[in-house]
């Protein structure tokens, strides 16, 4: 069953469904944006027909509630509607002025003790990338000495690899004879400031050019670290 209907901008006649004869004005979109241009006002019985939130039919509740301390935004996910409508209501019922976020629980508030409890179980030797405290290995392959070591290796050996002969490319610095980790250890090098003042972990005899994939043939990962087969 359908009603019949007459287009406010254009004048055609349409059909559509009763429920909605009191909010449809227009016969299609265009009609409907060229008579909202106009400046044309929708009457109260037309507003009121257009309303479809649930939340218009508890004002009276909605108005209570805000005015024991609840917030718009605690309002609309409680009655599942848009802020917008919430504070239309409001409007209605006479309320002038809102109280903004005023009132509105942190997401945050008090979850900083349970977030560092949850953190120290994977933190420190708890956590599967423990390395024994040498944190400052990474600082010690990023500062400037390392930076210097790793040219004067491929200047010394005329950036070509020692083992396929082939220059350029995707080159690397490889510590050999002597591991980078068995330098560490062997030296009792336990900080940043130790590492700068040993002469041996620096020299190039204890380097040679290698390309990437000859890198990967004559050594194996094991963790982070390469190990001498």
């Amino acid at each position: 069953m359908s009603v019949i209907l007459k287009c406010k901008w254009c004048g055609n006649i349409f059909q559509d469904m009763p429920s909605r004869a009191l909010s449809r004005l227009t016969c299609s979109r265009p009609c409907f944006a060229r008579y909202i241009r106009t400046g044309a006002k929708l009457t109260d019985e037309q507003r009121i027909g257009m309303r479809r939130s649930g939340a218009w039919t508890k004002d009276d509740e909605i108005l209570e509630n805000y005015r024991n301390g609840f917030a718009i935004m605690w309002l609309a996910r409680k009655y599942k509607a848009d802020k917008r409508t919430i504070r239309n209501i409001l409007k209605e019922k006479r309320i002038k002025e809102f109280r903004g976020r005023a009132g509105i629980r942190a997401w945050n508030k008090g979850r900083n003790k349970l977030m560092d409890k949850r953190l120290l179980k994977i933190s420190g030797e708890n956590s599967p990338n423990w390395k024994g405290g040498k944190d400052f290995i990474m600082r010690i392959r990023r500062c400037y000495l390392y930076t210097k070591w790793v040219k004067e290796v491929f200047e010394r050996d005329n950036y070509t690899c020692q083992i396929c002969k082939k220059r350029g490319g995707n080159i690397e610095a490889d510590h050999c004879p002597k591991m980078f980790s068995d330098l560490i250890d062997e030296y009792n090098i336990k900080s940043y400031e130790d590492a700068l003042i040993c002469k041996e972990l620096w020299s190039t005899e204890n380097g040679r050019t290698l390309c990437k994939p000859c890198h990967k043939t004559t050594f194996e990962f094991k963790g982070n670290q390469y190990v001498l087969k």
